[in-house]
C-alpha cells in the first residue's frame, strides 16, 4: 500500500517508490506552487524519470536544478548548510544519471 502526501513546498512522500506515481504526485505538488517547484523537487523528478528509463526527461529536470543552484550559489552559501545539502543531492543525481564532470 502506498501513501502520497501533497505539500506545497516539499516533494510528495511515497512509501513504495512507485516511480510513475511519484512523478504524478510530484507534478501535482509543483502545480500547486506559483514558482514552479524547487531544486529538491527537480532532482527527485530527474531521479524518478531515470528510473523509468526516460533519460531525456531526467536530464531536463537535472539541468534545471543545476542551473538554479549555479544561479543562486552565493545566496545558498550564505544560508547555512543549504549549499552543502544541495551539492550532495546534486552529486547523487549526477552519479545516477551517469553525468561526468568536465
Amino acid at each position: 500500500k502506498s501513501i502520497t502526501v501533497y505539500d506545497r513546498r516539499h516533494p510528495p512522500i511515497r512509501t513504495d517508490l512507485d516511480w510513475k506515481a511519484s512523478i504524478e504526485a510530484l507534478e501535482k505538488s509543483i502545480e500547486l506552487q506559483k514558482d514552479g517547484g524547487d531544486t529538491g523537487q527537480w532532482f527527485f523528478l530527474a531521479t524518478a524519470h531515470w528510473k523509468l528509463d526516460q533519460k531525456d526527461e531526467a536530464r531536463k529536470w537535472y539541468d534545471r536544478a543545476v542551473a538554479w543552484m549555479d544561479k543562486n550559489q552565493e545566496a545558498l552559501k550564505k544560508n547555512g548548510n543549504k549549499w552543502e545539502q544541495w551539492s550532495r543531492v546534486r552529486a547523487e543525481a549526477a552519479a545516477l544519471l551517469e553525468i561526468k564532470k568536465n
